[in-house]
């Protein structure tokens, strides 16, 4: 009963990319820092959106309205600051063509160490990002060949044009550029090849695509790494909850370090780094990283119902109980820790206290 044309979550992305918290490529909600909840991994963009908007608004809402919700919260931050605005809107128009392979949670550079191929075909070599930051280069000095010489271009530069202004509208990654690498190919051909004739017939009108080739050559690859701090934390943090998943806890500690290193407040690095101290046998180390992920996150529910299960796994019930509690406290409507006290009160076999866990499991919504 919510019908939607293409993505519900337009609106989530939206603020991603123009908020005041946005740099036009990292990836982050209000609270994307959250640990993850149930798991090692949620679409946290996803759930934190929709859990701030219905916060905010005091009710259950449609994946419609959580969207709009997004917008219009966006629109009212780039209305109230129309030059950050702007600035940010240039910002994301210069990285979409830029040549550096710009992530969002997934490294493509990082995956060349696992394969010939990939590195063969992508990489970054001194000032050059190659193939993006020559292909792109060589595509706007086809477009002035062809646009001079009156060529059939309103189709493919309208596509361009088109997907260019969506994307930007958003937020800049590799992967939402694709669907233009083949129509920049076509262009980026036709100016090698046309430029080749020019010359062997000594023709005049080769200057001008020259130089724009060169000018774009130059200003499509400056600035080294152009990439989210916060998200090479998050794609360290995906290599390690794999290793943890995996059972492989050294490497995922180290990477999931890593990953804290950079981003102290990563929350899901926080919670699966803990889990990778537990399966190693290191409950000291999983509470310590819990707790000092308390100190970014003093009302991350989360936090304290995994540092309860710890607790109560090395039988500190009344450690567990606090860590239960305020987790209540802080989400009401979560089921787990009132779960987790019923069980810690029929241990004891205090029935009555138990009873009143049940009720109140009972009274929740179901999650």
């Amino acid at each position: 009963d919510d019908p939607v044309l293409i993505s519900s979550q337009g609106g989530a992305n939206f603020y991603v990319g123009n908020s005041v918290y946005a740099d036009g490529i990292t990836v982050q909600m209000p609270r994307a820092d959250a640990i993850f909840e149930g798991g090692l991994f949620d679409d946290n963009i996803h759930s934190q959106s929709v859990s701030v908007a219905q916060k905010a608004l005091g009710r259950n809402l449609k994946d419609s309205e959580v969207s709009s919700y997004w917008y219009s919260q966006t629109f009212r931050e780039m209305f109230d600051a129309p030059g950050r605005a702007i600035g940010l809107m240039l910002k994301k128009a210069y990285y979409f063509f830029h040549g550096q392979e710009i992530f969002n949670n997934k490294s493509l550079y990082f995956a060349c160490e696992y394969s010939t191929l990939m590195r063969i075909s992508l990489w970054k070599q001194g000032p050059l990002n190659f193939p993006s930051g020559l292909l792109f280069p060589l595509m706007f000095a086809g477009i002035v060949l062809a646009v001079r010489s009156r060529k059939e271009t309103l189709v493919p530069l309208s596509f361009v044009a088109i997907y260019f202004a969506v994307v930007i509208a958003y937020f800049v990654c590799a992967r939402f550029r694709q669907p233009i690498i083949p129509v920049a190919i076509i262009f980026a051909s036709y100016g090698i090849v046309e430029t080749m004739r020019l010359f062997r017939a000594q023709k005049s009108g080769r200057t001008l695509p020259i130089i724009v080739f060169l000018i774009s050559l130059i200003l499509l690859n400056l600035g080294g790494d152009i990439e989210s701090v916060r998200n090479r934390s998050q794609d360290l943090n995906i290599v390690g909850t794999a290793y943890v998943q995996r059972g492989e806890n050294e490497k995922a500690i180290e990477y999931l370090s890593r990953s804290l290193e950079l981003a102290p407040g990563n929350g899901s690095a926080i919670g699966s780094l803990a889990r990778a101290y537990v399966q190693s046998n290191n409950p000291g180390e999983a509470v310590r990283t819990l707790k000092k992920g308390l100190e970014v996150f003093p009302n991350e529910p989360s936090l304290y119902y995994n540092l309860g299960v710890i607790y109560v796994n090395h039988s500190k019930f009344e450690e567990a109980k606090y860590c239960f509690y305020k987790t209540m406290d802080l989400d009401p409507t979560w089921p787990a820790p009132f779960s987790a006290m019923k069980s810690i009160y029929e241990y004891e076999g205090v029935a009555d206290s138990a009873a009143i866990m049940q009720a109140e499991i009972e009274r929740l919504p179901q999650r």
